[in-house]
Parts: structure tokens; sequence; C-alpha cells
């Protein structure tokens, strides 16, 4: 059974929209087929993968586990709202981190 796509492709998949395929393998560390694989949804990223684009993309490891079943201009939406959920969270490690008055 193929695997679904994912909220994580779909970001793979927008950050590659802005470099080649070739540029985004290197900074990863894997090839481009594989790297084409994971933004399709044809295959899954091992767990040290998805903390490599974690790491070199911000794509949060829980992305690859949210199926995408919407399409369209709702993609940018999908895009839009894992960015929020980003920056809330470099908010909140901001706050755990100052220390307290």
């Amino acid at each position: 059974m193929r695997p679904e796509r994912t909220v994580g492709s779909e970001l793979l998949l927008n950050v590659l929209q802005r470099r080649t395929q070739r540029e985004g393998a290197k900074e990863v560390g894997v090839s481009q087929s594989i790297l084409s694989r994971w933004a399709s949804g044809q295959t899954m990223p091992s767990f040290s993968s998805k903390a490599s684009l974690q790491t070199v993309y911000g794509i949060p490891i829980a992305a690859w586990k949210v199926p995408v079943c919407i399409k369209g201009n709702h993609r940018a939406a999908i895009v839009e709202l894992v960015e929020t959920v980003k920056t809330l969270e470099r908010i909140v490690e901001r706050m755990l981190l100052e220390p307290s008055a």
C-alpha cells in the first residue's frame, strides 16, 4: 500500500519550490531520488531523516504523521497553519528559557 500524502511532504514540496532538488538533497544529505519520493508521498523518511529535515528546513517531525486530505487552495492554508505553529513553539521555548522574575 502506498503511503498517503502528509503535511510533512507538502511542506517539503513548498521548500523545494525555492531551490533545486539537487540543492535540497545536498542540504539534507540524501539522493535527489529519495528527496523526490519523500516530497511526492511515495515513501516516508526514517526518523533520523525526519530529524534532519526538521533541523535543515524546520519541518516538524509530527507533520509527517498528519495526512493531507484537502487539495487546491487549502494547501496554502495548511502551510500557513504549520508556520504559525512553529512560531508559537519558538515563543513558548523562549518563555521557558527566560529566567523567572
